[in-house]
């Protein structure tokens, strides 16, 4: 399989997967690695039936194939955003503009993508941009949690404990001891300061 038509299945997969409700897009909550639930049978059913026209819109690029989409029509416009990488078209995703910034920033690491956002949005899509590029130094702007939120996502993506030195305290060990189980490193557990180690090590 080429590498073009495989890249277009992944993307379909991830389509998909936020339209059944995979992904979150509430603004009140900060990204955490993971996703966040599964739709029930009758969200599959519209999935399906949806799927050819955001198929065929990612394909061609054509934004006008989306008015098929029926009440999915911005789900469209926001699969071919993330596919084309253009923020712009993101504002034309309606009540989905926010959820396709910062899908768009974990789809291409770009942080430019996120300079118009405000709130828990920008926080989130800076975050999702620095875990792309696994690049803790993007983390740096953010407000004290959502900075914690962002190293521990990266230093478990990179499985490097390494990263969590940016943090301190309690933050500092919840991340390491993240990576120490991630990796089935018991040796991890050393680099622990608090009661977490104990802990870190009995998982062994």
């Amino acid at each position: 399989m080429k590498k073009g038509a495989l890249f277009t299945g992944l993307f379909l997969l991830s389509v998909i997967l936020v339209l059944g409700g995979c992904f979150d897009g509430k603004d009140d909550d900060i990204s955490t690695s993971g996703g966040s639930g599964s739709s029930g049978g009758d969200s599959q059913t519209v999935e399906e039936s949806i799927a050819p026209v955001i198929e065929e819109a990612v394909r061609t690029g054509d934004l006008s194939t989306c008015d098929d989409a029926a009440g999915n029509k911005f789900d469209c416009i926001k699969a071919v955003a993330v596919q084309t990488g253009t923020k712009e078209t993101c504002d034309l995703a309606g009540p989905l503009a926010n959820e396709c910034i910062k899908s768009l920033a974990a789809e291409t690491g770009d942080l430019s993508v996120c300079a118009d956002a405000v709130g828990t949005t920008k926080e989130n899509c800076i975050i999702n941009a620095a875990q792309a590029k696994l690049d803790t130094s993007l983390c740096s702007d953010l407000s004290p949690g959502a900075l914690s939120i962002c190293v521990r996502n990266i230093a478990e993506r990179a499985e490097d404990e390494g990263l969590c030195n940016i943090l301190s305290g309690i933050e500092k060990d919840e991340c390491v001891y993240n990576v120490a189980i991630l990796t089935s490193d018991k040796g991890i557990c050393a680099k622990i300061d608090g009661k977490l180690k104990g802990l870190c090590e009995s998982k062994f």
